[in-house]
């Protein structure tokens, strides 16, 4: 560690003969030869290799862009440090000029989002980089229907089960590989039980091939999206699609209304899995203050005990049923709303929650009420996930006094902050009830026009 040189652990871009093939290798082990030795004071490397490092007196990472997500984060940059020594942990990070709003909207389809990426690539931010490897490394919809009824019907050709081999084919433009995602969703549809790697340089590979029927491809379906589902999945949606294609007489045109059924939930649960990650690190990376309040909100997006205890009830929850638990977790033992450092560790672990669950009244609520409190609302998981909890809600009658529960709740907080969440709250059921408990708690001038037009309502039956 004294003579401060830095190797290098670089990929060969392009095509190389077996000799360089060789000569590189034999570079890369090397320098991770030396690297081990202490003969080096660091290395440059993908963030594959550096995941692998287990050097207990590195002192220093540095990443250069955003990662992925704030697991990844927390994993590679825990490559330092690891004899508990002190160590320093640093990420390059570049912020974008401007974000669409439509962006981080929770039912953004995966043609927008690669339109939106493509007006953000100017910026060179790091959130339009990672978006970039996320729409590069999935297929719009109908391309990738497409290409399962390519295979299908491939694998078809050589018979209806066996063992049978597939090659990676390239695409001379950007030199994509796709064949073995390919294979990953016949998996999932049933059609594929297992497959090996043959030969991982040239993509050679072996399934297990059995041809089914519409029939039991839906069973497939439904095991695949059961699997990943949480309590606000999207598994009625799917059985009701799934349903609908029994009214379609062609069995191929039945089968590709499947297999889009089972795409549509691919994107719905996991790029948007990825797409709120991206958004949770951004969001943190672009707030730094100080390593230590980065730490602390790192630290509080895994935490797992005191009031996050109540989110697995948060969750199960009915829309009406949520709000009493959220309203506590949200909530000083004194029955104040939460404030500051508090509120930043309950925003963060919600935060994380939300990756998960795409549509789960609760957590709508939940994080809605967060964004509010800290001033957010306009946040893509602020109104837009509260205008999402209350389309949830039935009727007023049977819910009512869960509301007023909310408004009170509201009615703690400066009214800046609370007056959008109580006009939506007015505007979903324009309740007199509802609008006298606002006014009792504080002006609203919503709530006096709904009891004004209901007085001038009642005038005009008597006039």
């Amino acid at each position: 560690m004294e003579n401060g040189r830095v190797g290098s652990i670089s990929k060969l871009s392009g095509k190389r003969d077996e000799v360089q093939k060789d000569i590189h290798a034999s570079y890369k082990e090397l320098v991770q030869k030396k690297f081990k030795q202490n003969d080096l004071s660091g290395i440059v490397a993908t963030k594959a290799f550096g995941m692998g490092v287990n050097k207990s007196n590195v002192r220093l990472t540095i990443h250069y862009g955003m990662p992925q997500s704030m697991e990844s984060l927390y994993q590679e940059a825990g490559r330092a440090g690891r004899d508990q020594k002190p160590a320093n942990c640093v990420t390059l990070f570049s912020s974008e000029k401007k974000i669409p709003e439509k962006l981080h909207l929770a039912d953004t389809s995966l043609e927008d989002l690669i339109k939106i990426q493509k007006e953000m690539s100017k910026s060179s931010g790091d959130l339009s980089q990672q978006l970039f490897f996320l729409t590069t490394s999935n297929k719009t919809i109908e391309n990738e229907l497409s290409a399962c009824l390519d295979k299908i019907n491939y694998l078809r050709g050589l018979g209806p089960e066996g063992q049978y081999t597939i090659n990676e084919m390239e695409n001379e433009k950007d030199r994509a590989r796709t064949e073995e995602k390919i294979i990953y969703r016949l998996k999932q549809l049933g059609y594929v039980s297992d497959w090996t790697v043959e030969d991982f340089i040239h993509g050679v590979y072996v399934v297990a091939w059995c041809d089914q029927d519409c029939n039991n491809l839906g069973k497939h379906i439904v095991k695949t999206i059961s699997k990943y589902s949480g309590s606000d999945g999207n598994l009625p949606d799917a059985l009701a699609k799934i349903d609908a294609t029994k009214n379609i007489e062609d069995e191929r045109e039945r089968e590709g209304a499947l297999i889009k059924v089972l795409l549509d939930w691919n994107y719905s649960h996991f790029v948007y899995q990825r797409r709120q990650s991206l958004k949770n690190l951004y969001e943190a990376c672009e707030s730094y203050e100080s390593p230590e309040k980065f730490k602390s909100k790192l630290e509080a997006y895994f935490q797992t005990s005191g009031s996050i205890a109540l989110m697995s009830g948060i969750i199960s929850s009915e829309a009406s049923a949520s709000i009493q638990p959220v309203l506590s977790m949200l909530s000083s033992k004194d029955g104040q709303p939460l404030r500051d450092d508090k509120l930043t560790k309950i925003s963060a672990s919600v935060s994380r929650y939300l990756e998960s669950y795409q549509n789960n009244p609760g957590l709508n609520l939940a994080s809605a009420l967060v964004r509010a409190l800290s001033n957010q609302f306009d946040n893509a998981d602020g109104l837009p996930r509260f205008e999402s909890f209350l389309s949830s809600l039935g009727n007023w009658m049977g819910i009512e006094e869960n509301i007023y529960m909310l408004v009170e709740f509201l009615s703690k907080t400066d009214r800046k902050l609370s007056e959008p969440v109580i006009n939506l709250l007015l505007a979903r059921f324009s309740n007199v009830d509802l609008a006298k408990s606002v006014l009792l708690c504080g002006e609203s001038v919503y709530a006096e026009r709904i009891i004004y037009n209901n007085i001038n309502t009642k005038l005009e039956a008597i006039l």
